[in-house]
């Protein structure tokens, strides 16, 4: 009643769900909008399927594409038998936007959308694409930009670079809550002349 309230009250024409994946905010909001009839978009931060590949079970079968339909098809089922999923958020919005157009499809499948439901591929934008500044090749050199928590998955990168044995060295521009254990695994693996925890600070220069 609160929130049907002060979207009246407020005179609200749109309504962008920026938590349309699978929780009881996003399901109770959906409710709310389709009863006052206010149009509302469903915002996909990431990839639609990740639910899976987070589970550390399951993860390793994403290398094999027979499992990867299966399991595929499994969270199609999934987004529709569980109350709060995604299928009915995304059913009852009047549009929805993913971040890449390989997105797009995924979405339409997963949600059993309809080819009239609107949805649109919007990348995250850079502040730096119009930059003036001369960048300059640095050699044997990466950078990893962003935030150092779950789903950005950071361990990732790090098991890599271990398995490279490469020269390169790794900077790491970003916080977050996996850092400090992030440092215990450089040194655990030998790494901390490899890799360099910036913190945050303007990208550019490097």
């Amino acid at each position: 009643e609160f929130l049907e309230k002060f979207i009246i009250d407020n005179h609200i024409e749109l309504i962008l769900n920026f938590s349309a994946t699978s929780n009881k905010s996003s399901y109770d909001i959906v409710q709310v909008a389709k009863h006052i009839k206010t149009p509302i978009v469903a915002v996909y931060h990431n990839q639609i399927d990740y639910q899976l590949w987070e589970n550390k079970y399951l993860a390793p079968f994403k290398k094999y594409k027979v499992t990867y339909y299966i399991l595929e098809w499994l969270l199609k089922i999934y987004q529709w038998i569980t109350p709060y999923q995604g299928a009915f958020v995304a059913r009852n919005s009047s549009a929805a936007v993913v971040l890449s157009e390989s997105y797009v499809k995924q979405l339409r499948y997963t949600m059993s959308l309809p080819l009239k439901f609107n949805i649109e591929a919007i990348p995250n934008p850079s502040p730096f694409l119009n930059t003036n500044q001369k960048l300059e090749k640095i050699a044997n050199m990466a950078v990893w930009v962003g935030r150092l928590d779950k789903q950005k998955n950071p361990f990732e990168l790090f098991k890599i670079w271990e398995k490279l044995k490469t020269d390169w060295q790794l900077y790491v521009l970003g916080r977050g809550p996996y850092e400090s254990e992030l440092k215990n695994k450089c040194r655990e693996y030998n790494l901390s002349e490899k890799i360099y925890f910036v913190g945050n600070t303007d990208p550019r220069e490097y």
